[in-house]
Protein backbone atom coordinates (compact mmCIF):
# COMPACT_ATOMS: atom_id res chain seq x y z
CA UNK A 1 0.00 0.00 0.00
CA UNK A 2 1.00 3.62 -0.58
CA UNK A 3 -0.69 6.99 -0.48
CA UNK A 4 0.43 7.85 -4.01
CA UNK A 5 0.30 6.00 -7.29
CA UNK A 6 3.72 7.29 -8.39
CA UNK A 7 6.68 9.04 -6.79
CA UNK A 8 9.53 11.02 -8.34
CA UNK A 9 12.60 12.92 -7.18
CA UNK A 10 13.53 16.22 -8.82
CA UNK A 11 16.37 18.61 -8.18
CA UNK A 12 19.48 20.38 -9.34
CA UNK A 13 21.05 17.03 -10.25
CA UNK A 14 18.43 16.36 -12.99
CA UNK A 15 17.56 19.99 -13.84
CA UNK A 16 14.34 19.62 -11.80
CA UNK A 17 13.09 16.84 -14.01
CA UNK A 18 11.48 13.64 -12.72
CA UNK A 19 13.45 10.48 -11.85
CA UNK A 20 10.93 7.78 -10.94
CA UNK A 21 11.16 5.99 -7.60
CA UNK A 22 10.17 2.38 -6.94
CA UNK A 23 7.68 1.24 -4.29
CA UNK A 24 9.72 -1.33 -2.32
CA UNK A 25 7.67 -1.68 0.89
CA UNK A 26 4.53 -0.29 2.45
CA UNK A 27 4.50 3.46 1.73
CA UNK A 28 8.27 3.29 1.05
CA UNK A 29 9.69 4.57 -2.22
CA UNK A 30 13.31 4.09 -3.23
CA UNK A 31 15.78 5.15 -5.89
CA UNK A 32 19.35 3.85 -5.99
CA UNK A 33 22.71 5.01 -7.28
CA UNK A 34 21.97 8.67 -7.93
CA UNK A 35 24.24 11.64 -7.30
CA UNK A 36 22.38 14.61 -5.84
CA UNK A 37 25.46 16.77 -6.66
CA UNK A 38 25.21 18.70 -3.42
CA UNK A 39 22.13 20.52 -4.68
CA UNK A 40 18.53 21.03 -3.62
CA UNK A 41 15.79 18.49 -4.39
CA UNK A 42 12.15 17.57 -3.70
CA UNK A 43 9.87 14.56 -3.88
CA UNK A 44 6.77 14.89 -6.07
CA UNK A 45 3.96 12.55 -7.16
CA UNK A 46 3.66 13.74 -10.77
CA UNK A 47 6.16 14.56 -13.47
CA UNK A 48 4.82 18.06 -14.02
CA UNK A 49 4.28 19.39 -10.46
CA UNK A 50 0.51 19.27 -10.99
CA UNK A 51 -0.31 17.65 -7.64
CA UNK A 52 1.75 17.33 -4.44
CA UNK A 53 5.43 17.81 -3.59
CA UNK A 54 7.55 17.69 -0.43
CA UNK A 55 10.71 19.39 0.88
CA UNK A 56 12.74 19.49 4.09
CA UNK A 57 13.74 23.03 5.08
CA UNK A 58 15.30 21.94 8.38
CA UNK A 59 17.33 18.99 7.08
CA UNK A 60 15.96 16.88 9.94
CA UNK A 61 15.02 13.84 7.84
CA UNK A 62 11.31 14.64 7.73
CA UNK A 63 9.76 16.55 4.82
CA UNK A 64 6.72 18.78 4.84
CA UNK A 65 4.11 19.41 2.15
CA UNK A 66 5.47 22.19 -0.06
CA UNK A 67 2.90 22.15 -2.84
CA UNK A 68 2.69 25.51 -4.53
CA UNK A 69 6.18 26.78 -3.71
CA UNK A 70 7.48 25.67 -0.29
CA UNK A 71 11.16 25.16 0.59
CA UNK A 72 13.43 22.60 -1.07
CA UNK A 73 15.54 19.99 0.66
CA UNK A 74 19.00 21.58 0.46
CA UNK A 75 21.22 19.50 2.73
CA UNK A 76 24.32 19.22 0.48
CA UNK A 77 24.11 15.48 -0.21
CA UNK A 78 26.59 14.34 -2.86
CA UNK A 79 28.23 11.18 -4.16
CA UNK A 80 26.35 8.07 -5.21
CA UNK A 81 23.48 7.55 -2.77
CA UNK A 82 20.31 5.53 -2.24
CA UNK A 83 17.24 7.57 -1.33
CA UNK A 84 14.07 6.34 0.38
CA UNK A 85 10.86 8.26 1.11
CA UNK A 86 7.88 7.14 3.18
CA UNK A 87 4.73 8.89 1.96
CA UNK A 88 2.90 8.08 5.22
CA UNK A 89 5.41 9.24 7.90
CA UNK A 90 7.11 11.72 5.50
CA UNK A 91 10.51 10.48 6.70
CA UNK A 92 13.31 10.03 4.17
CA UNK A 93 16.87 8.72 4.14
CA UNK A 94 19.89 9.47 2.00
CA UNK A 95 22.68 6.91 2.45
CA UNK A 96 25.80 6.06 0.44
CA UNK A 97 25.12 3.59 -2.34
CA UNK A 98 28.29 1.74 -1.39
CA UNK A 99 28.54 0.14 2.05
CA UNK A 100 31.68 1.50 3.74
CA UNK A 101 33.35 0.21 6.89
CA UNK A 102 32.76 2.44 9.91
CA UNK A 103 32.75 2.35 13.70
CA UNK A 104 29.87 4.83 13.96
CA UNK A 105 26.19 4.90 13.04
CA UNK A 106 26.28 8.60 12.17
CA UNK A 107 28.37 11.71 12.86
CA UNK A 108 27.51 15.33 13.66
CA UNK A 109 29.52 18.50 14.26
CA UNK A 110 28.30 20.34 17.34
CA UNK A 111 29.68 23.62 18.62
CA UNK A 112 29.15 27.23 19.57
CA UNK A 113 27.81 27.89 16.04
CA UNK A 114 24.73 25.69 16.72
CA UNK A 115 24.63 25.81 20.55
CA UNK A 116 25.87 22.22 20.63
CA UNK A 117 22.57 20.92 19.29
CA UNK A 118 21.82 19.01 16.09
CA UNK A 119 20.92 17.85 13.62
CA UNK A 120 22.99 20.11 11.36
CA UNK A 121 25.65 19.95 10.19
CA UNK A 122 25.74 16.19 9.66
CA UNK A 123 28.66 14.28 8.14
CA UNK A 124 28.41 11.88 5.19
CA UNK A 125 30.29 8.59 5.09
CA UNK A 126 32.24 8.78 1.82
CA UNK A 127 34.87 6.03 2.23
CA UNK A 128 35.96 3.45 4.79
CA UNK A 129 35.87 5.18 8.22
CA UNK A 130 35.92 8.59 6.48
CA UNK A 131 33.23 11.18 7.18
CA UNK A 132 32.96 14.50 5.35
CA UNK A 133 31.04 17.78 5.49
CA UNK A 134 31.65 19.37 2.09
CA UNK A 135 31.20 22.98 3.15
CA UNK A 136 30.42 24.63 6.48
CA UNK A 137 31.18 28.07 7.85
CA UNK A 138 33.71 28.24 10.68
CA UNK A 139 35.26 31.23 12.43
CA UNK A 140 38.33 31.84 14.51
CA UNK A 141 37.47 31.02 18.13
CA UNK A 142 34.71 28.52 17.36
CA UNK A 143 34.51 25.68 19.89
CA UNK A 144 33.35 22.28 18.67
CA UNK A 145 33.41 18.50 18.93
CA UNK A 146 32.48 15.42 16.88
CA UNK A 147 29.58 13.29 18.16
CA UNK A 148 27.92 10.10 16.93
CA UNK A 149 24.46 11.15 18.13
CA UNK A 150 23.17 14.62 18.92
CA UNK A 151 22.27 13.51 22.47
CA UNK A 152 25.99 12.82 23.03
CA UNK A 153 25.52 9.06 23.29
CA UNK A 154 27.98 6.80 21.49
CA UNK A 155 31.16 8.21 20.02
CA UNK A 156 32.01 11.62 21.44
CA UNK A 157 35.32 13.20 20.40
CA UNK A 158 37.20 16.30 21.49
CA UNK A 159 40.76 17.56 21.73
CA UNK A 160 43.65 15.17 22.32
CA UNK A 161 46.41 17.74 22.76
CA UNK A 162 47.76 16.83 19.33
CA UNK A 163 46.79 19.15 16.47
CA UNK A 164 44.55 17.36 13.97
CA UNK A 165 43.81 14.34 16.15
CA UNK A 166 40.75 13.88 18.36
CA UNK A 167 40.28 11.91 21.60
CA UNK A 168 37.24 10.08 22.93
CA UNK A 169 35.63 12.33 25.58
CA UNK A 170 38.39 14.92 25.15
CA UNK A 171 37.92 18.62 25.87
CA UNK A 172 36.18 20.74 23.26
CA UNK A 173 38.32 21.69 20.26
CA UNK A 174 38.88 25.45 20.01
CA UNK A 175 39.81 26.86 16.61
CA UNK A 176 42.69 29.35 16.69
CA UNK A 177 44.15 31.25 13.75
CA UNK A 178 41.41 30.27 11.29
CA UNK A 179 40.11 32.59 8.60
CA UNK A 180 36.36 33.23 8.79
CA UNK A 181 35.14 31.16 5.85
CA UNK A 182 33.68 27.93 4.55
CA UNK A 183 35.56 24.70 5.23
CA UNK A 184 35.53 21.09 4.11
CA UNK A 185 35.63 19.04 7.32
CA UNK A 186 36.96 15.47 7.37
CA UNK A 187 36.95 13.00 10.28
CA UNK A 188 38.32 9.45 10.33
CA UNK A 189 36.59 7.29 12.95
CA UNK A 190 39.44 4.74 12.96
CA UNK A 191 42.48 7.02 13.34
CA UNK A 192 40.50 9.91 14.93
CA UNK A 193 42.34 12.32 12.67
CA UNK A 194 40.43 15.38 11.47
CA UNK A 195 41.05 18.22 9.02
CA UNK A 196 39.53 21.63 8.29
CA UNK A 197 40.28 22.63 4.69
CA UNK A 198 39.38 26.18 3.65
CA UNK A 199 37.09 26.05 0.60
CA UNK A 200 36.32 29.75 0.25
CA UNK A 201 36.72 32.87 2.34
CA UNK A 202 33.74 34.75 3.67
CA UNK A 203 35.62 37.89 2.66
CA UNK A 204 39.03 38.54 1.06
CA UNK A 205 42.06 37.58 3.12
CA UNK A 206 43.80 40.74 1.88
CA UNK A 207 43.40 43.75 -0.43
CA UNK A 208 46.14 45.65 -2.28
CA UNK A 209 46.44 49.20 -3.60
CA UNK A 210 47.54 49.89 -7.19
CA UNK A 211 47.65 53.13 -9.17
CA UNK A 212 49.80 56.14 -9.93
CA UNK A 213 48.58 57.73 -6.69
CA UNK A 214 49.97 54.87 -4.59
CA UNK A 215 53.49 53.77 -3.61
CA UNK A 216 53.03 50.64 -5.75
CA UNK A 217 52.23 52.37 -9.04
CA UNK A 218 50.25 50.25 -11.49
CA UNK A 219 52.15 47.05 -10.65
CA UNK A 220 49.49 44.42 -9.97
CA UNK A 221 52.01 42.52 -7.84
CA UNK A 222 51.67 45.31 -5.25
CA UNK A 223 52.49 44.48 -1.64
CA UNK A 224 50.86 47.72 -0.43
CA UNK A 225 48.11 46.02 1.52
CA UNK A 226 45.13 47.50 3.24
CA UNK A 227 44.70 46.47 6.87
CA UNK A 228 41.69 44.33 7.72
CA UNK A 229 39.67 45.34 10.76
CA UNK A 230 40.32 42.59 13.35
CA UNK A 231 36.71 42.66 14.58
CA UNK A 232 34.94 43.02 11.19
CA UNK A 233 36.50 41.21 8.25
CA UNK A 234 34.47 43.19 5.71
CA UNK A 235 36.22 46.44 6.64
CA UNK A 236 39.68 47.46 5.40
CA UNK A 237 41.69 50.65 5.71
CA UNK A 238 45.04 52.14 4.72
CA UNK A 239 46.66 55.34 5.99
CA UNK A 240 49.61 56.56 3.99
CA UNK A 241 51.19 58.86 1.46
CA UNK A 242 49.44 59.39 -1.89
CA UNK A 243 50.39 61.34 -4.98
CA UNK A 244 47.89 63.27 -7.05
CA UNK A 245 46.41 60.67 -9.37
CA UNK A 246 44.19 57.62 -9.19
CA UNK A 247 44.05 54.14 -7.71
CA UNK A 248 42.12 50.87 -7.53
CA UNK A 249 42.11 47.93 -5.16
CA UNK A 250 43.01 44.32 -6.03
CA UNK A 251 42.14 41.16 -4.14
CA UNK A 252 45.01 38.96 -5.34
CA UNK A 253 48.61 39.89 -6.01
CA UNK A 254 49.54 39.48 -9.66
CA UNK A 255 45.92 39.37 -10.85
CA UNK A 256 43.67 42.18 -12.09
CA UNK A 257 40.44 40.54 -10.92
CA UNK A 258 38.70 40.78 -8.58
CA UNK A 259 39.16 44.55 -8.90
CA UNK A 260 37.46 47.28 -6.85
CA UNK A 261 36.94 50.91 -7.81
CA UNK A 262 34.48 53.79 -7.89
CA UNK A 263 30.80 53.00 -8.29
CA UNK A 264 28.04 54.98 -9.96
CA UNK A 265 27.46 57.29 -6.98
CA UNK A 266 29.86 59.15 -4.73
CA UNK A 267 31.18 56.82 -2.05
CA UNK A 268 29.88 53.68 -3.76
CA UNK A 269 32.31 50.85 -4.30
CA UNK A 270 32.09 48.72 -7.45
CA UNK A 271 33.78 45.40 -8.23
CA UNK A 272 34.61 43.32 -11.29
CA UNK A 273 35.15 39.69 -10.31
CA UNK A 274 36.20 38.72 -13.83
CA UNK A 275 33.03 38.63 -15.90
CA UNK A 276 32.02 42.29 -16.09
CA UNK A 277 33.46 45.70 -16.84
CA UNK A 278 36.25 47.16 -14.75
CA UNK A 279 35.09 49.87 -12.32
CA UNK A 280 36.28 53.46 -12.57
CA UNK A 281 39.41 54.62 -10.76
CA UNK A 282 39.22 56.52 -7.47
CA UNK A 283 40.83 59.95 -7.77
CA UNK A 284 43.23 61.71 -5.40
CA UNK A 285 43.14 65.45 -6.21
CA UNK A 286 46.23 66.59 -4.31
CA UNK A 287 49.30 64.84 -2.91
CA UNK A 288 49.29 64.19 0.81
CA UNK A 289 48.49 61.67 3.52
CA UNK A 290 45.03 60.06 3.42
CA UNK A 291 43.07 57.30 5.10
CA UNK A 292 41.26 55.08 2.59
CA UNK A 293 38.47 53.01 4.15
CA UNK A 294 36.44 50.22 2.48
CA UNK A 295 33.36 48.32 3.65
CA UNK A 296 32.77 45.28 1.44
CA UNK A 297 29.44 44.55 3.11
CA UNK A 298 27.83 47.91 2.34
CA UNK A 299 30.12 48.40 -0.71
CA UNK A 300 31.09 51.90 0.39
CA UNK A 301 34.45 53.69 0.51
CA UNK A 302 35.87 56.95 1.81
CA UNK A 303 39.08 58.95 1.35
CA UNK A 304 39.86 61.32 4.24
CA UNK A 305 42.90 63.60 4.68
CA UNK A 306 45.28 62.54 7.48
CA UNK A 307 47.68 64.85 9.33
CA UNK A 308 51.07 63.12 9.51
CA UNK A 309 53.13 66.28 10.06
CA UNK A 310 54.00 65.50 13.68
CA UNK A 311 54.56 61.77 13.22
CA UNK A 312 58.09 60.58 14.09
CA UNK A 313 60.18 58.77 11.49
CA UNK A 314 62.34 55.81 12.36
CA UNK A 315 65.70 54.68 11.03
CA UNK A 316 64.60 51.05 11.19
CA UNK A 317 61.75 48.85 12.33
CA UNK A 318 62.18 45.19 12.97
CA UNK A 319 60.14 42.19 14.02
CA UNK A 320 61.20 39.96 16.88
CA UNK A 321 59.79 37.15 19.00
CA UNK A 322 59.74 33.44 19.71
CA UNK A 323 57.54 32.68 16.67
CA UNK A 324 60.47 33.51 14.39
CA UNK A 325 62.57 30.38 13.79
CA UNK A 326 65.95 30.86 15.44
CA UNK A 327 66.91 33.53 17.91
CA UNK A 328 64.32 36.18 18.80
CA UNK A 329 66.98 38.87 19.31
CA UNK A 330 68.35 40.68 17.34
CA UNK A 331 65.23 41.46 15.38
CA UNK A 332 64.68 40.96 11.65
CA UNK A 333 64.75 44.31 9.90
CA UNK A 334 61.76 45.26 7.78
CA UNK A 335 62.09 47.12 4.48
CA UNK A 336 60.88 50.72 4.39
CA UNK A 337 58.73 51.63 1.38
CA UNK A 338 60.76 53.89 -0.91
CA UNK A 339 57.77 56.21 -1.42
CA UNK A 340 56.32 56.28 2.07
CA UNK A 341 58.57 56.34 5.16
CA UNK A 342 55.82 54.99 7.43
CA UNK A 343 55.13 51.71 5.58
CA UNK A 344 57.33 48.68 6.39
CA UNK A 345 57.41 45.22 4.82
CA UNK A 346 58.93 41.78 4.98
CA UNK A 347 58.11 40.00 1.73
CA UNK A 348 58.58 36.45 3.02
CA UNK A 349 58.88 35.34 6.63
CA UNK A 350 58.28 31.95 8.22
CA UNK A 351 56.48 31.88 11.58
CA UNK A 352 55.83 28.98 13.93
CA UNK A 353 52.73 28.59 16.09
CA UNK A 354 53.69 26.52 19.13
CA UNK A 355 52.01 27.44 22.40
CA UNK A 356 53.30 30.78 23.66
CA UNK A 357 54.96 31.80 20.41
CA UNK A 358 54.70 35.54 19.75
CA UNK A 359 56.04 38.46 17.74
CA UNK A 360 56.42 42.21 18.34
CA UNK A 361 57.52 45.21 16.29
CA UNK A 362 60.20 47.59 17.55
CA UNK A 363 61.94 50.72 16.28
CA UNK A 364 65.65 51.46 15.89
CA UNK A 365 66.78 48.05 17.24
CA UNK A 366 65.60 49.01 20.71
CA UNK A 367 62.73 48.27 23.08
CA UNK A 368 62.27 51.99 23.78
CA UNK A 369 59.59 52.15 21.09
CA UNK A 370 57.78 48.89 20.41
CA UNK A 371 54.33 47.79 19.31
CA UNK A 372 52.19 44.79 20.24
CA UNK A 373 48.59 43.70 19.91
CA UNK A 374 45.95 41.19 20.98
CA UNK A 375 44.88 39.81 17.57
CA UNK A 376 46.43 37.78 14.75
CA UNK A 377 46.84 37.87 11.76
CA UNK A 378 45.52 41.48 11.62
CA UNK A 379 45.51 44.02 14.40
CA UNK A 380 45.78 47.54 15.70
CA UNK A 381 49.17 47.67 17.37
CA UNK A 382 49.74 49.83 20.43
CA UNK A 383 53.05 51.06 21.80
CA UNK A 384 54.20 48.80 24.64
CA UNK A 385 51.25 46.56 23.78
CA UNK A 386 50.94 42.85 24.53
CA UNK A 387 52.88 40.21 22.69
CA UNK A 388 51.13 39.24 19.44
CA UNK A 389 50.33 35.53 19.82
CA UNK A 390 50.97 33.69 16.56
CA UNK A 391 48.15 31.20 16.22
CA UNK A 392 48.79 30.02 12.68
CA UNK A 393 52.10 28.76 11.31
CA UNK A 394 53.29 29.36 7.77
CA UNK A 395 55.01 31.82 5.47
CA UNK A 396 53.70 35.37 5.50
CA UNK A 397 53.94 38.78 3.84
CA UNK A 398 54.21 41.15 6.81
CA UNK A 399 53.09 44.81 6.60
CA UNK A 400 53.37 47.36 9.42
CA UNK A 401 52.26 51.01 9.49
CA UNK A 402 54.10 53.10 12.11
CA UNK A 403 51.56 55.95 11.78
CA UNK A 404 48.64 53.88 13.04
CA UNK A 405 50.31 50.78 14.51
CA UNK A 406 48.26 48.57 12.19
CA UNK A 407 49.83 45.28 11.18
CA UNK A 408 49.02 42.43 8.80
CA UNK A 409 50.41 38.92 8.47
CA UNK A 410 49.16 37.78 5.07
CA UNK A 411 49.48 34.02 4.43
CA UNK A 412 51.37 33.24 1.25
Amino acid sequence: PANNAKMYIAGVFNSWGADEMELVAANTWEIKNIDLAGGAFKFKNTTDWSDADWGDAGCDGVVEVTTGGGPNTDCKFSGLVNVTFNDETLKYTVVPAVAYNTNLESLFLLGTFNDFTGPQPQFKLVADYTWVIDEFRLSDGDVLRFVEHTNFEGGNYGASGVEGKAKQYGENIELAGYEDGYYKITFNDATLKYEFELVRNLYPSALYLVGDATPAGWDNNSKVSLFRNPSNGFKFSYTGKFSAGSFKILEKRGQWQPQYGKGANAGDLAVNEGSGSDPDVIQIAAAGYYTVSLDLESMKYSVVAYDASSAPTYTSIGITGSAIPGASDPDIDMVKDANDPHQWYIETQELTAAAGNYVKFRANDSWTVNWGGSTFPYGDGAQDGANISVTRAGTFLIHFNDLTGEYAFIKK
